[in-house]
């Protein structure tokens, strides 16, 4: 039978200006069984700073999860968008991410558009560890990590 997975979190977009652009990115992404569309664009956004909420029930994606997170940093950055939290509450334990792109996690000045910016982590689960898969199938780490944890 397995063990139900629950992935939640909300993605950040840079302003109501790209509310459209950011549904017809998800709109021609190529989800699949493995990475389907969980998402979510706000109706109507009312905040300087609108959000696309993810949500779904997976079976044991612990043991795909670096390949699924690696996935959503692609998803990512095809949209213009700041900053993405993703948490996964399964059987091993909630843990929880956040991501940014390379040029605003560094303080960088932001180009006219974030689309095909590169992903990085600046949060994670000090007990992340215990997601590793004990079958030796654990997937190198496939996202940069930026050194400086807060």
């Amino acid at each position: 039978m397995g063990n139900r997975s629950v992935v939640t979190g909300h993605i950040r977009l840079r302003g109501n200006d790209d509310v459209e652009f950011n549904r017809r990115a998800l709109a021609d992404f190529n989800f699949d069984a493995s990475f389907p569309d969980v998402f979510h664009v706000e109706p109507a956004p009312r905040y300087g700073a609108p959000s696309i909420f993810l949500g779904g029930t997976f079976k044991e994606i612990e043991q795909d999860w670096r390949a699924w997170l690696s996935r959503l940093a692609g998803l990512l950055s095809t949209l213009e968008a700041v900053e993405a939290t993703v948490t996964l509450d399964g059987w091993r334990g909630r843990f929880t991410w956040v991501l940014q792109p390379d040029v605003v996690a560094r303080g960088e000045a932001w180009p006219a558009s974030l689309v095909g910016q590169r992903w990085v982590l600046i949060e994670w689960p000090q007990d992340e560890a215990d997601l590793t898969v004990e079958d030796g199938s654990d997937a190198p780490d496939e996202l940069e990590r930026l050194a400086d944890r807060p």
